[in-house]
């Protein structure tokens, strides 16, 4: 799953080998970057919770210590066997599901600080990734 206000060109490959070999229910890809809000992943990378560090709020699905803040980068590996664990009706925010489960599912992070990857949700910002890379290069044509 890939949010529609992001571009990367992140090797899909090499990323789902990643959540193969974790035998993830969900593997989300992060980067290190600037934000208000992140991931909290143990050192294997695992899912432990969820910090915004504007307001101060802060999830913890699994206690531990040394959690490292890790921002998401809106792209999702998710095994089909989530769907019937989801509890939540209604628009949500897969952010919460993902919380709801790290605790009892394998939930992990793929890092990749090394790939081309720019957010685009807004016309400003959609202004400067036209100025960084050709965006008709993505546009597929009918």
């Amino acid at each position: 799953m890939h949010n529609v206000d992001t571009i990367t060109d992140t090797n899909l490959h090499d990323y789902h080998n990643y959540h193969r070999k974790k035998g993830a229910l969900a593997t989300v890809l992060i980067r290190h970057r600037p934000g208000s809000r992140f991931f909290l992943f143990d050192k294997t990378r695992r899912l432990c919770g969820w910090e915004n560090v504007v307001n101060g709020k802060k999830i913890i699905a699994i206690p531990k210590a040394d959690l490292e803040q890790i921002a998401f980068s809106c792209l999702h590996i998710i095994d089909p066997a989530i769907f019937p664990l989801l509890t939540e009706t209604g628009p949500f925010s897969i952010i919460d599901s993902y919380l709801n489960l790290a605790a009892d599912h394998k939930i992990y992070g793929y890092l990749d600080d090394k790939s081309y990857w720019i957010d685009v949700g807004t016309v400003e910002k959609l202004e400067r990734g036209s100025r960084e890379i050709d965006l008709s290069a993505f546009v597929i044509k009918i």
